[in-house]
């Protein structure tokens, strides 16, 4: 495989020196790979995004769990199981394509830095994974349950596979998805002929009830923004920062429509029930802030 490595990429050198007409042809055979193992640079969405989406997903790691085991699912071009097992994770990729296997051999064998004893391929869909019971401490699901037709028995099998002190982690978009300018478009030109696609939307309310009645005890969600959605130059940050009544609704507008309708980062703790308590003044601070909403809801109307 590393001979076979070496030699397309003297190809690629050789392809390159030629005119771009014939480049155009000769790329064609090899260039799908290569872009799919320099995933999260090369494909679609911004990397900053995917990027920012990572970062957010280990941070929602459970400290103190022993167990090193993490099951990507719906793993794609393999660079999440990569950086995990860079991390120093045993990780099982998990897809249901049947070249995913490919790409993930071609990244390792392209980066020393990868110890291919740590990473395991699986072809298989989220409703049967064949896995043990409670074998795995994480599990990472970055853009896959919302392909999933049937919710229930995904996480049914989430919460099998998952040690009892496990956690289950998910990046995904939110509850208006399915019916997104971008969704549409994307399926209009890469999936209208695919009647096995599917692109669902993720309520939270929904996975709410779905995982309590699969056994999870637990559900937390991680709001952020993308960055690029709110900034600010310095003297508005500044009136920002005091206090200013207008500009705080403004980013908790955002921050709850986004982290519901857009997209959405939670987990899923296997355990017994917890539930949050508001904070003390909760109900008076609820009150002050649905006034404030009020009345720049009526002043932007008025505008």
């Amino acid at each position: 495989m590393e001979k076979d490595f070496e030699a397309k990429g003297k190809k690629i050198d050789a392809i390159l020196m030629r005119s771009s007409e014939e480049r155009k042809y000769e790329m064609a055979d090899i260039a799908p790979q290569y872009k799919a193992i320099n995933e999260p640079f090369t494909i679609g969405r911004p990397a900053s995004r995917l990027l920012f989406d990572f970062g957010n997903m280990i941070s929602c790691f459970k400290g103190g769990i022993e167990n090193r085991n993490v099951l990507d699912l719906g793993s794609g071009t393999g660079w999440i199981t990569e950086w995990l097992n860079r991390m120093g994770y045993d990780v099982t990729a998990s897809d249901i394509s049947e070249d995913f296997g490919k790409i993930l051999q071609l990244r390792m064998d392209s980066d020393k830095r990868i110890n291919p004893k740590n990473i395991h391929f699986q072809r298989a869909d989220g409703h049967h994974i064949p896995c043990a019971p409670d074998y795995f401490g994480h599990i990472c699901c970055f853009d896959t349950l919302h392909h999933m037709h049937d919710y229930s028995k995904t996480l049914k099998e989430l919460y099998r596979i998952l040690i009892p002190s496990g956690r289950a982690i998910f990046v995904e978009p939110g509850a208006k998805h399915s019916t997104s300018k971008e969704t549409i478009e994307f399926i209009n030109q890469y999936k209208k002929d695919d009647p096995s696609w599917i692109e669902r939307d993720v309520v939270l309310e929904e996975i709410y009830r779905i995982s309590r009645g699969c056994g999870f005890g637990r559900m937390v969600i991680r709001p952020s923004l993308f960055p690029e959605l709110r900034e600010y130059d310095y003297l508005t940050w500044k009136e920002f920062r005091c206090g200013a009544p207008l500009l705080e609704v403004d980013y908790l507008a955002w921050l709850k429509d986004f982290n519901h309708d857009s997209r959405v980062v939670f987990y899923l703790d296997k355990g017994p029930p917890e539930e949050g308590t508001p904070p003390r003044g909760y109900k008076k601070k609820w009150l002050k802030d649905g006034l404030i909403l009020f009345l720049y809801k009526m002043i932007r109307f008025l505008k």
